[in-house]
């Protein structure tokens, strides 16, 4: 499995591609804490959270939850002692 992102522009003219993805270090970026994070309504988040580790294998799982828009999902959980 390879990734492949289409970063899309929206222009007066019209939507064009404005970049191609193809190389894992390159989509890491765009999921990453360098970037703003966005909210992707979906029905199932950790669904796309494996399918994301499958093709970005150095970002983390609670990293991939937070770009997504799910930060409390991303935080591990704390058990009382």
């Amino acid at each position: 499995m390879l990734p492949l992102v289409i970063a899309l522009k929206n222009t007066d003219s019209g939507v064009l591609v404005d970049a191609v993805m193809l190389a894992e270090d390159d989509v890491s970026i765009v999921f990453s804490f360098t970037r703003s994070y966005f909210h992707v309504d979906l029905e199932r988040v950790a669904e796309a959270v494996v399918f994301l580790k499958a093709i970005i294998a150095a970002q983390t799982v609670s990293e991939l939850f937070t770009v997504l828009g799910r930060a409390k999902q991303a935080r591990p959980s704390v058990t009382a002692s």
